[in-house]
């Protein structure tokens, strides 16, 4: 599902033997992503969907992609990988499912979630991006392997991960980050909210990095930044 497929629902289904780059067997998204919405900012059409009242300036709004998608009873066996071409450094991607930025106020629950394989972050199923108030909970999540001869591949059973900074090298394509001294700049971070909850975890691998059953990477990024506490007196 690309984008503006809100409230809809995936559900009963059997989901097997399928491959693909960013994910075979269930996507919410895609891996592009424009700047992020911010409380005061220069946004880019559509804009938020989110009011801003109350909110400081700076905060990160909601991209409302795709809202309310509801994952349930579904079961999600063997399908693979080869990892998102946009993420260089690495290929994440998981086998199972995929969730990416915008799918505000997802539920992920009561799935099967079994023998899927990614040759990048992550094996059964793959948070990446910033996203509001995700659900996770109740799931079986089984056998599910990250695995790649050449590069660190982490989170074989669950991965939640801020989606790392790939802008295009700065030159002729114009790109905020390319105003930095430094080019490329943290994720935007996982979000606000998520809960993951209940879930059996077992039996997953990530052979070639860390955490075989859930990996937390990149939680936090440009929140950060925005809201860093004053430096004391002293400090460097």
């Amino acid at each position: 599902m690309h984008g503006w497929g809100h409230d809809l629902q995936i559900a009963n289904n059997r989901v097997t033997n399928n491959s693909g780059a960013l994910g075979g067997g269930i996507n919410v998204g895609q891996g592009e992503f424009p700047g992020a919405y911010t409380v005061g900012g220069i946004n880019a059409d559509p804009n938020s969907c989110q009011s801003t009242f109350g909110l400081p300036t700076g905060t990160q709004l909601q991209y409302c992609f795709d809202v309310n998608v509801n994952m349930h009873h579904n079961m999600i066996t063997k399908n693979s990988a080869t990892g998102d071409e946009l993420f260089s450094a690495t290929p994440a991607g998981a086998g199972g499912v995929n969730i990416c930025n915008g799918s505000d106020y997802y539920k992920f629950n009561y799935n099967w979630l079994c023998g899927n394989l990614s040759t990048g972050d992550g094996g059964g199923l793959a948070h990446i991006g910033f996203n509001y108030n995700g659900d996770i909970e109740h799931n079986s999540v089984l056998f599910n392997q990250s695995t790649n001869p050449t590069i660190p591949s982490n989170g074989g059973g669950l991965l939640i991960m801020g989606a790392p900074d790939i802008d295009p090298t700065c030159g002729a394509t114009t790109d905020t980050d390319c105003l930095n001294p430094t080019p490329v700049g943290p994720s935007d971070g996982v979000g606000p909210g998520l809960v993951i909850n209940a879930n059996l975890i077992t039996g997953n691998a990530a052979e070639a990095g860390s955490g075989g059953g859930l990996r937390l990477q990149n939680i936090n990024g440009t929140d950060v930044l925005t809201f860093r506490p004053p430096r004391r007196a002293g400090t460097r």
